[in-house]
């Protein structure tokens, strides 16, 4: 596997929980033993969004304790990890985040916390790599006519992702460096704005998690072009990797 294939690997969707530093609840009797609040930092509707609501439920329907599922997104998950960081170490405030927890100490300065001592992970909820994905008016039908497409007119592509720093800001930026293209970032503050522009036709492209785009794609409103994995994902068996779609190494 290469630097590359790993690397889009983890900057895929990757649930990680976590809780405020030396989460004692975990350890003491009759834990929880008050509602659990699950801050997800991402934006409604997106996949971070999505798997936050199914373990929320799961955890409820296990501990017979409320949890309520909250959305801060913003500073690709810096504002909802803030929050998660600054709450009492009782083990009943948890964090939901992408991959994006990794990139943040070297993308951001001056950080409010420290996601190392602050933080503690408890497990990865799941890996499963971004789609790109294209609105119908763009005229390109597979990655290589992408390409072509973005080499005939550089800088004039949008792009959304959920924030400066996002796995889908990095997956995007990793496939300019890997094909030479110029295309235009454009950050949104969490999932359903970018997402919104993207289906109206004013962005063009963006990676989303597989969750977020099937229905869109059954409708005819986005086009799949690559899977950001490894390999081809069971759902859409038809919807080629981005190394097999010409992009060798990703």
């Amino acid at each position: 596997m290469t630097a590359a294939n790993r690397a889009i690997q983890w900057i895929s969707l990757f649930g990680l929980a976590a809780l405020a530093a030396n989460a004692v609840g975990q350890t003491q009797p009759g834990y929880p033993h008050k509602m659990i609040r699950v801050v997800a930092a991402a934006g409604a509707g997106g996949g971070v969004d999505v798997i936050s609501r199914i373990v929320g439920q799961k955890l409820q329907e296990r501990w017979g304790q409320g949890v309520v599922v909250e959305n801060h997104p913003g500073g690709g998950g810096v504002v909802g990890s803030n929050i998660v960081a600054k709450a009492a170490a009782d083990g009943h405030t948890l964090l939901t985040i992408s991959i994006s927890h990794a990139v943040i100490p070297s993308s951001h300065r001056n950080l409010p916390y420290d996601p190392v001592r602050d933080l503690t992970p408890i497990t990865v909820l799941v890996n499963a790599p971004n789609i790109l994905v294209a609105h119908p008016s763009l005229p390109a039908k597979s990655v290589k006519e992408l390409i072509a497409l973005a080499k005939s007119r550089p800088g004039e592509i949008y792009y959304s992702s959920t924030g400066n720093g996002s796995p889908a800001h990095l997956a995007m930026e990793l496939f300019k460096l890997m094909t030479v293209v110029d295309l235009v970032h454009v950050p949104y503050r969490g999932t359903a704005p970018g997402f919104t522009d993207l289906i109206a036709g004013r962005v063009a492209l963006s990676f989303r998690s597989l969750s977020v785009i099937v229905p869109h794609m059954k409708a005819g409103k986005l086009r799949a072009l690559a899977a950001a994995g490894s390999r081809r994902l069971p759902a859409i068996p038809d919807v080629p990797t981005i190394a097999e779609a010409g992009v060798p190494g990703y």
